[in-house]
C-alpha cells in the first residue's frame, strides 16, 4: 500500500474552495481563465450556469477540476462544455486516474444536469500533449466533436515595419472593410477602464454581429 499512488475524489466545488481552485488553475502551463471561477460567474449572468467538480487528494489538495457552463437547450434538457478544460496534473503519477475521476464526475453531473452533450475541450501546453491527449481520449472512450468552439490555434501577427507594412500583410477582403467601415462613419473607442456603457456597446456589436452571422 505504501508505494500506491494517492486516491483523489471528486466532488462538487463550494465557495471555499474558490481560492485553492484559482491558484491551481494559474500553477497549470494549460490553465486558462475560462477555467476560473470568475469567468463561471460572468457566464452565469447570460444563461450558462457553472458546475464546478474538484478532484482532491487526501490532504484535501487539488489535483483537478472542471467547470461545466450549463445551459437550456428546450424540452428540460441542457448541454454543457468545459471550456479549455478538465485541468489536472498531468505530469503526477496517477495523472491518469485523476482525469478518469473527473470524466467519472463530468459524467453524473451531464446525467443531473439532463444535458444532451458534455463538450470538453482540454488544452495543449508541452511538446507531446497532443498525443497525449487524443490517446487519454481514446482510452476514455470519448468522441471527437465535429467542431471546435474555440480556436485551435493562436495566431502571430507581426506589428514591425510600420504602418504601411503592416495594412500590406493584410487580406485584401480585410482592408476594404476597414475602407468601408471608416466611409460609413464607423469609430474605435479604447476603453481602459472597463466602462458599463463601453462593454454593453460591445456586448450589443457581438450579438448584432451573431444575429448576421446566423
Amino acid at each position: 500500500m505504501s508505494g500506491s499512488a494517492p486516491r483523489v475524489v471528486v466532488r462538487g466545488a463550494t465557495a471555499a474552495d474558490r481560492p485553492a481552485w484559482d491558484a491551481f488553475v494559474a500553477s497549470r502551463p494549460e490553465g486558462d481563465p475560462l477555467q476560473a471561477w470568475a469567468w463561471g460567474d460572468v457566464t452565469a449572468g447570460f444563461g450558462e450556469r457553472p458546475h464546478r467538480l474538484v478532484a482532491v487528494r487526501p490532504d484535501g489538495r487539488p489535483a483537478g477540476l472542471a467547470q461545466a457552463l450549463v445551459r437550456a437547450a428546450g424540452a428540460g434538457r441542457s448541454v454543457a462544455y468545459v471550456p479549455h478544460g478538465p485541468l489536472w496534473e498531468r505530469e503526477a503519477p496517477d495523472a491518469e486516474a485523476i482525469l478518469r475521476a473527473l470524466l467519472d464526475g463530468l459524467g453524473q453531473a451531464g446525467r443531473d444536469e439532463r444535458a444532451i452533450v458534455v463538450k470538453l475541450d482540454p488544452r495543449s501546453a508541452r511538446p507531446g500533449d497532443d498525443e497525449a491527449l487524443r490517446a487519454a481520449r481514446r482510452r476514455s472512450g470519448l468522441r471527437p466533436a465535429r467542431h471546435d468552439l474555440q480556436a485551435r490555434t493562436t495566431r502571430m501577427v507581426d506589428l514591425t515595419g510600420g504602418t504601411e507594412a503592416r495594412w500590406a500583410r493584410w487580406e485584401p477582403d480585410a482592408r476594404t472593410r476597414v475602407r468601408r467601415a471608416a466611409k460609413e462613419g464607423v469609430t474605435t473607442l479604447v476603453d481602459r477602464a472597463g466602462a458599463p456603457a463601453a462593454l454593453a456597446v460591445l456586448a450589443e456589436l457581438h450579438e448584432q454581429t451573431a444575429q448576421r452571422a446566423a
